[in-house]
């Protein structure tokens, strides 16, 4: 009886302790992918498990399984961001962020897929799309925008918006730094930040 009670206790515990195991592999997928970028960039299995057990033994302690537990997803995921941006180039760190950020958010079923394909590939369909309303507006450019608009969602009707109001769309587009200025017609309020 007292070996069944025990069975079951490390089983719930083994249990609980899945989250982290789940983030760990994905963090450690995301280092060893690097080596797609450059031979240099080759981790060993020792030197991640060092930094996966400092994470263990330096994260917050609390009683509570729960809050043990994002203490110490929080603190691996640092970690691991850390420890790989000490050995990688400057401008790799970015795309090594994002590639961390994008596979967690896959793990944690949160990542919107139709938006991070079109995010990474465009439009990459052959069909022909309506001639582009505004000459300032490459053909690529509008083929995305036809693709957006198709997506639906806070998208929907995105390119007869570009059609109908030319002059805040081309205003935005011709600033220096678009990216830190409003999205026109509202869509900054509409779109996540990714």
């Amino acid at each position: 009886m007292q070996a069944k009670k025990t069975h079951e206790d490390i089983e719930a515990s083994r249990e609980s302790y899945k989250g982290v195991a789940k983030r760990g592999s994905i963090l450690c997928f995301a280092l060893f992918g690097l080596s797609e970028i450059s031979d240099m960039y080759e981790y060993s299995l020792n030197s991640y498990m060092t930094v996966f057990m400092n994470a263990l033994e330096t994260s917050k302690k609390d009683n509570v399984l729960q809050a043990r537990l994002k203490f110490i997803t929080d603190k691996l995921t640092q970690l691991v961001y850390e420890f790989t941006c000490m050995g990688i180039f400057e401008r790799h760190k970015l795309m090594f962020s994002f590639q961390m950020t994008t596979m967690i958010m896959d793990g944690d079923n949160t990542l919107n897929k139709p938006e991070f394909d079109f995010f990474l590939k465009g439009n990459t369909s052959l069909d022909e799309v309506d001639e582009k309303p505004h000459k300032w507006i490459s053909e690529n450019g509008w083929k995305d925008a036809i693709k957006l608009d198709s997506m639906g969602g806070v998208f929907d009707g995105f390119a007869q918006n570009v059609k109908s109001n030319e002059k805040a769309w081309k205003d935005w587009y011709d600033l220096e730094c678009p990216e830190m200025s409003p999205i026109p017609c509202g869509y900054s309020d509409k779109v996540t930040k990714f």
